[in-house]
Formats: structure tokens, C-alpha cells, sequence
């Protein structure tokens, strides 16, 4: 049995009953993002989200635009950070990646 063509109308229907990505970065995520603040709210609009999550690398410098750009297009903006843990006083094998999390 083939599967049905779904339209990008319908795509874009569907997508507004999930939750936004929060892992996204902008231009000042350290080594990760090049996208505006205003180029993702734009992104995120042009897909019917509701809310627009991010994530900077160990900053919240983008936070302020992320907000009154999501704000003038009528979408909410979800803040945080990912931050990097390590264990100063046990310290993970060279061979081993720290703990990353993301805080909102």
C-alpha cells in the first residue's frame, strides 16, 4: 500500500499540535548558531509554532531580541541556556564528554 502525498498546507497544520523545539541557537551560541534572533521567530512563524524556544550556548546575551522579536509576530518565546557540567572534584576521563543541560 502507498502512502497518501500530505501538502505542505497540511504539514503545516499537523506541525501546530506539537511543542516547539527548544534546542535551537542563534548568531551568539558559541561555535553553533548563525541564525538571528529575527530570522528564527521569522522560521518559526512560516511554520505555525506557537512558541519559539532557545538555547544559546553558555550565554543569554540573545534573550532580550528573541523576546520582542517573538512578541511583535505574535509568538512566545521560551528562554534558556545550555550550560556544560563537569565534577571538579572527580573528573571525567579525557575520553569522556561533560554533561550538558539545558536550563529554562
Amino acid at each position: 500500500m502507498e502512502g497518501k502525498e500530505i501538502t505542505k498546507e497540511e504539514v503545516l497544520e499537523l506541525s501546530k499540535n506539537y511543542n516547539s523545539s527548544f534546542h535551537n541557537h542563534t548568531e551568539v551560541s558559541l561555535g553553533d548558531g548563525v541564525t538571528t534572533a529575527e530570522q528564527l521567530v521569522k522560521r518559526a512563524v512560516e511554520i505555525g509554532a506557537e512558541v519559539i524556544g532557545v538555547s544559546d550556548h553558555g550565554n543569554c546575551a540573545n534573550w532580550l531580541p528573541v523576546y520582542n522579536a517573538a512578541k511583535a509576530a505574535g509568538i512566545r518565546a521560551a528562554l534558556g541556556v545550555e550550560v556544560y557540567l563537569e565534577n571538579q572534584l572527580n573528573p571525567l576521563p579525557k575520553t569522556m564528554k561533560v554533561y550538558r543541560i539545558s536550563v529554562v
